[in-house]
């Protein structure tokens, strides 16, 4: 995640020896982690916020929040669309 996003997740920030560390070519590259809970209809999914100590990251979506979520990815129409259940 960006650094000027990452500061909104700050408050949720664990102590450095707690920090995702990810072995590289060039090194390791240690992220800066937070706690946060994300709210999508009636759940709460906590989640792992990370941003690399050391460089501007980029925003993506992690596999916990995804496998939480029931999504539907139009590709040709560029749209995504929260499903519920039919039953």
């Amino acid at each position: 995640m960006d650094r000027e996003t990452y500061d909104f997740f700050k408050v949720g920030e664990l102590p450095e020896e707690y920090w995702y560390k990810y072995k590289a070519l060039n090194g390791v590259v240690v992220m800066r982690t937070a706690k946060a809970f994300v709210k999508l209809l009636k759940d709460a999914i906590e989640v792992d916020v990370v941003s690399p100590r050391d460089f501007e990251g980029k925003n993506l979506v992690g596999l916990r929040l995804i496998n939480g979520l029931r999504l539907f990815l139009d590709g040709v129409e560029k749209k995504t669309c929260l499903v519920e259940p039919l039953d």
